[in-house]
């Protein structure tokens, strides 16, 4: 593979990436409805029961 033909590669990700700093993709009205939520608390009970997270743990960090 030509070093240009990777060149090219890196610098269309590197704009997405940097186009994805630049206009973040996050609501953030939306998200003040939704973290705190009771949905939300449900789904982070779960995620620590799936993966054996303690309240203690998880209030540490």
């Amino acid at each position: 593979m030509k070093p240009s033909r990777i060149d090219e590669a890196v610098k269309r990700i590197l704009l997405f990436k940097l186009s994805t700093i630049q206009q973040p993709t996050v609501d953030a009205n939306k998200a003040a409805e939704i973290v705190g939520s009771q949905q939300h608390a449900l789904i982070l009970h779960q995620y620590k029961k799936n993966h054996r997270l303690s309240e203690e743990k998880t209030k540490q960090q």
